[in-house]
């Protein structure tokens, strides 16, 4: 998410306000759900919590392609960050398969 804050912060995309505060707000609800969803007591809880950051971080890289389209990211830059989204979304769920396998009642 650092890449994708610093590419916001600077050239064309720093002057689409709207556009770049949703790309960070969706990146801090990404962050703020799997740092929330790790407290929870279960791994259901905590499954729950990572399909929200799975989704938030779809949302970054649409918001990314929006950026594409408008000329705010170059198309190496794009299709490094949209590749480094599309391998988190794996990690995620498989993350999340893996809680739901396993089922833990109490994870403390």
């Amino acid at each position: 998410m650092e890449a994708v804050s610093a590419l916001t912060c600077d050239g064309p995309f720093r002057k689409d306000i709207r556009l770049r505060e949703q790309i960070d707000d969706a990146s801090d609800s990404l962050l703020a759900n799997i740092g929330e969803g790790f407290g929870q007591a279960t791994d259901r809880h905590f499954a729950k919590y990572l399909y929200i950051a799975r989704g938030s971080l779809e949302e970054v890289r649409s918001h990314l392609a929006v950026g594409r389209a408008r000329g705010y990211v170059d198309e190496d830059s794009y299709r490094r960050l949209n590749g480094e989204g599309a391998e988190l979304v794996k990690m995620i769920s498989g993350l999340i398969r893996h809680l739901l396998r396993s089922d833990r009642k109490s994870r403390y």
